[in-house]
């Protein structure tokens, strides 16, 4: 997955530009939550656009699930927000049919499908 540069309409018309982000992430990663930020604002000066990021999670650690940033001084405090998903806690049934007639079988055979009969 790539960055995207992105034109959007609103329901009012409007047109907007914008940057969309995806990470892809494999592994627990000190520091992701920061990096995520940095890649977020360093996007955002560069192009001068609003940066959407989003976050798709595909490690089996249940109990990690980054989906902010924030730090303070005296203060003044950032706070950065992003969405993220995390592949293990999805019903491979309940997703996949949507993407595939044989969702029965792969579900069989995903490793982090909870929700097996």
């Amino acid at each position: 997955m790539v960055d995207k540069l992105v034109k959007v309409w609103l329901k009012s018309g409007e047109e907007l530009w914008m940057l969309v982000h995806i990470e892809i992430q494999g592994q627990r990663e000190t520091g992701f939550e920061r990096r995520l930020y940095v890649y977020n604002y360093r996007i955002h000066d560069r192009f001068g656009a609003p940066v959407a990021t989003f976050v798709i999670l595909t490690d089996d650690d249940k109990n990690w699930r980054p989906t902010e940033y924030r730090f303070g001084l005296l203060g003044a405090e950032v706070r950065f927000v992003y969405s993220m998903v995390k592949l293990c806690c999805y019903n491979c049934i309940g997703v996949l049919p949507r993407w595939t007639r044989q969702s029965k079988r792969i579900s069989a055979r995903c490793r982090w499908n909870n929700f097996r009969n």
